[in-house]
């Protein structure tokens, strides 16, 4: 896997990247884990059969790293890079009501 991209959102990192060389059988998914910036230990997101992916359910203005690894039926391939995005933290805007004022 290459090419790996992060992008943060609220609560959430977008990713993408590019499908290695196969060498002869198909690939059958990517395995997608991520960390807290700096922590020890990874964690698995999600399998995803495309080269995009969204991990949800994160915490608001906190730095991950993201990799990614490629299966197929002769195992799995080595990580990816490693991607860095930080999550925005939550929505502050209000709904505001426009009155209309009619004049006789």
């Amino acid at each position: 896997v290459t090419d790996l991209v992060a992008r943060g959102g609220g609560g959430q990192i977008a990713l993408s990247w590019s499908a290695p060389a196969d060498n002869g059988a198909s690939i059958t998914g990517y395995d997608v884990e991520y960390r807290q910036t700096g922590a020890g230990s990874w964690t698995s997101a999600s399998t995803s059969s495309s080269t995009t992916t969204v991990i949800s359910g994160l915490s608001n203005s906190t730095s991950y790293e993201c990799r990614v690894f490629a299966q197929n039926s002769a195992g799995t391939s080595s990580d990816s890079n490693i991607a860095s995005a930080t999550t925005r933290a939550a929505s502050t805007f209000k709904e505001v009501a426009i009155l209309e004022i009619h004049q006789p």
